[in-house]
Parts: structure tokens; C-alpha cells; sequence
């Protein structure tokens, strides 16, 4: 038998380094697994934002619905003060519409509450 003598060619630069590409890519499938499951579970998705936009006509004593986004808002969900000011409902649906309005406000501070989430909407001067 012949005896071959080995040179530092024909041997492998570490087990160390073998080692390291074998966690490095353990690091990368477990952060992959953990990004696909967070984006799995995720949030729940959000609901649009229900909105309303005034505009004030200040000689004619009415504040307009300009625009109510989201759908579904309803007069009766508005709390108007002083209320001696009016809703007007066009449509007689109950539902708040663009170009609908709050009349009979000339003279007064008019402040405009969303009820269920207690947000001022705002409020316009009309003395």
C-alpha cells in the first residue's frame, strides 16, 4: 500500500465554519416560520372610520351635512346642543345624508357630539 502524504489543499477550512452556516440557516427558516405566522394570525381587519363633514351657512342659520362617510350614521346618534337647533332629515330615513342639515341655529353656539364614541365633532358660532 502506497502512503499518500496529504497536503492542507485537500482538507476542509473548518468544522467551525460548518458549524456556523448550520445555525445561520436554522436562524433563518425559525425567523421565516415566525414572520408567516405572525402575518397569519395578524389583526383583525379594521373597520372604516365613520365620519361627518359640516358646513356652516352662516346667514341662513344652517349647519349642512357636506359629507358622511362610512354609511350607516344615524340622526339619533348626534347629540346637538342647545336643542332648541333642528334636524332636518331630508329623506325621512333616519339616516344622515349629504346635503341634509341642521337648521334653526341663528344666534346660538352650536356643538355637535358622536354619541357612541363621545367625539366632539365640533362646534360653530352662529351669534
Amino acid at each position: 500500500m502506497v502512503k499518500r502524504k496529504r497536503s492542507n489543499r485537500d482538507r476542509a477550512i473548518s468544522p467551525v465554519v460548518g458549524t456556523i452556516l448550520m445555525v445561520a440557516i436554522a436562524i433563518l427558516l425559525a425567523s421565516a416560520l415566525y414572520v408567516m405566522v405572525v402575518t397569519m394570525s395578524g389583526t383583525p381587519p379594521q373597520r372604516t372610520q365613520k365620519f361627518i363633514t359640516f358646513y356652516q351657512e352662516r346667514f341662513e342659520g344652517k349647519l349642512r351635512v357636506i359629507y358622511a362617510g362610512g354609511g350607516g350614521l344615524q340622526w339619533s346618534n348626534l347629540i346637538v346642543s342647545p336643542i332648541t337647533v333642528e334636524k332636518n332629515d331630508t329623506n325621512k330615513d333616519g339616516y344622515i345624508n349629504a346635503g341634509e342639515y341642521l337648521c334653526n341655529c341663528t344666534g346660538k353656539t352650536v356643538t355637535v357630539t358622536w354619541e357612541p364614541t363621545n367625539t366632539l365633532l365640533g362646534t360653530w358660532d352662529f351669534t
